[in-house]
């Protein structure tokens, strides 16, 4: 997720719960574009020191520049590329800065959910019971970037919404709900606080 800023307003982008498959996808592209920027680069290096060795040995030719450039040109491409996809990531929703960490810890819950399903489709559950469940998760998903985008534009003129924060911490508490009821407690949980270590807030 990337934050900027808009109108004096913290802002990030989290994708829908329909396109986060596409988003994860993206955040790989990013990171091997990245890399291949240093790699496309450092080979034009090389070819740039063998043009400038062989051309003060007196044997360069036009011909031994055009290859460090052609690499220069694609790394600049290449590192444009990265800078577009991690501005602002396609199909990506802004919502208030703020809310970054409830979706990642809501996005794991959800996914944490579905691979369980997954793990015992078969058995305790059918592929009907498994696409229930999720659409149920991405509805409320869907309902808590609705109420996070209202209440960002709520913000941007200069109010706060307790209502639409209500409702946003109302739906990612449901899939909470959901993956209480599917992924058994860890170690690690806090049984008293219920899932605070997801969303910060005791319930």
């Amino acid at each position: 997720m990337d934050e900027s800023s808009a109108a004096q307003v913290p802002v990030a982008f989290v994708a829908p719960p329909e396109e986060r498959a596409m988003l994860e996808q993206r955040e790989r592209l990013v990171y091997l574009l990245d890399r291949g920027v240093l790699v496309v680069a450092g080979v034009g290096v090389l070819m740039l020191v063998m043009a400038l060795l062989v051309t003060l040995a007196g044997n360069g030719t036009w011909r031994w520049w055009v290859t460090p450039l052609v690499l220069f040109a694609l790394s600049a491409a290449m590192f444009y590329g990265v800078h577009r996809l991690e501005s602002r990531p396609r199909g990506a929703i802004e919502i208030p800065a703020e809310f970054v960490q409830d979706f990642a810890d809501v996005y794991e819950a959800r996914d944490e959910v579905s691979d369980v399903l997954q793990a015992e489709l078969g058995g305790e559950f059918t592929p009907e019971d498994v696409a229930n469940v999720r659409a149920e998760m991405n509805v409320a998903l869907g309902d808590a970037v609705d109420a996070a985008r209202r209440l960002l534009v709520a913000q941007r003129a200069g109010s706060d919404d307790p209502a639409e924060r209500d409702a946003f911490y109302a739906s990612i508490d449901h899939v909470f709900d959901i993956h209480e009821q599917f992924v058994p407690p860890s170690e690690d949980d806090d049984d008293e606080d219920g899932f605070e270590s997801f969303t910060g807030r005791d319930l």
